[in-house]
């Protein structure tokens, strides 16, 4: 979708519903890349454009993947990071991305748990940041963020907070590195449940959070360039209703100074949804 498109949409009465169009992926087959004797090919899980040369040369957009284990005896998942060059028309919209499968980085793992990896990313200080998707203090009790240099390859740490639930993306830090990150309860994820979250009880639960099951919220957080920070600041709580919850919130990215995008992956089905900033 054109940016310009959602900006219409959300200022007409009566829009029309919007078409997305697909972005082809160019390259070597990235299951026959990132398959192998050891794992197979899970799925995409995020995205960042960079702008400028970087380790992957001429590349202008990095992805990770999150891949599973082919030993039935072990469960848990692996997490790269790959690159591409984005191939935009005369306007600038993306219309393709150039994989380059020969070159990726894998992410070392932080808890066990089947279908959990890295979902987040973003970019500052000439680095990639990856971000893991459980945090939580039962979970993951010294949880890390990884960080890639964009100009040597080499792979560090800074301290990421304990943060019950899920974190499945963030939007890119604005000037003061802070950015906000879609944190959420999936029903039926008893093994990341926590009855005792710092967040709710330090801000309060709104009344249709309260009323369901699952927690859907976008959190702040601060990249100081030596750790990432909760910030003191209330979460967003997303209205549920009998029919709405249960949403997977896979994908949030600002949209300028009016609020947030947040898009589901297929389930209950793809939505493409605005959470305005006030």
């Amino acid at each position: 979708l054109d940016k310009e498109d959602i900006l219409d949409y959300l200022a007409a009465e009566n829009p029309e519903p919007l078409t997305p169009r697909p972005v082809p992926l160019y390259g070597r087959d990235i299951v026959d890349a990132v398959s192998g004797y050891a794992v197979a090919f899970d799925g995409f899980e995020s995205a960042a454009f960079v702008t400028g040369l970087g380790y992957f040369v001429d590349d202008m957009i990095y992805l990770t993947i999150e891949a599973d284990t082919v030993n039935r005896d072990d469960p848990t998942m692996r997490g790269y990071v790959v690159s591409g060059r984005v191939r935009t028309d005369s306007r600038g919209n993306l219309r393709g991305i150039d994989l380059n499968m020969d070159r990726f980085i894998e992410i070392p793992r932080q808890t066990d748990f089947n279908n959990m990896s890295y979902e987040s990313m973003f970019v500052a200080d000439g680095k990639l940041v990856v971000i893991y998707e459980a945090n939580g203090v039962n979970v993951n009790a010294e949880p890390v963020a990884y960080t890639v240099d964009l100009q040597t390859g080499e792979l560090a740490t800074v301290p990421f907070p304990n943060v019950e639930y899920r974190v499945t993306d963030v939007t890119m830090p604005d000037e003061n590195g802070v950015f906000w990150a879609i944190n959420y309860f999936f029903v039926g994820e008893d093994f990341l449940a926590n009855d005792e979250d710092p967040i709710f009880a330090t801000y309060g639960m709104g009344a249709s959070q309260a009323e369901f099951d699952g927690f859907e919220r976008l959190v702040s957080f601060q990249f100081t360039g030596d750790a990432i920070e909760l910030v003191d600041a209330a979460p967003i709580q997303l209205l549920m209703t009998e029919e709405s919850r249960g949403r997977n919130w896979e994908g949030i990215a600002r949209l300028d100074d009016m609020g947030f995008l947040v898009v589901t992956d297929k389930w209950p089905q793809t939505i493409l949804g605005f959470v305005p900033a006030e």
